[in-house]
């Protein structure tokens, strides 16, 4: 089975499944990441400098510049089990086991 949108053609297990869409486009996932690569490594940084009989403090913020930041992004698709219980659901990933902390897609669901 070939799935639309993919370059190369993916071979799915024969069990029941659903494809989702991304809800972030490439663009989007590229400026999140950026956000967070610049934030996790600016750095606040004190400086003292003595001036005859002067104490000079100095405070600055080095942050690297996206343009500095190389970057390469490819769209993988993640095998996710979802359980259903009466009340909640829970996903996991069928890749390394982790339960998801934020649920996959944000239907709504009335009962």
């Amino acid at each position: 089975m070939e799935i639309e949108g993919l370059g190369i053609p993916t071979r799915i297990p024969a069990v029941e499944y659903e494809v989702k869409r991304p809800n972030v486009d490439k663009k989007q996932a590229e400026k999140i990441i950026l956000d967070l690569i610049i934030q996790e490594n600016t750095r606040e940084l004190r400086f003292n400098n003595l001036e005859g009989q002067a104490v000079i403090y100095e405070q600055k913020s080095v942050s690297p510049k996206a343009d500095e930041i190389e970057l390469s992004l490819d769209l993988v698709y993640i095998p996710v089990w979802e359980v259903k219980g009466k009340r909640n659901s829970l996903e996991i990933n069928a890749y390394n086991s982790s339960v998801l902390e934020e649920p996959m897609d944000e239907d709504a669901e009335f009962l």
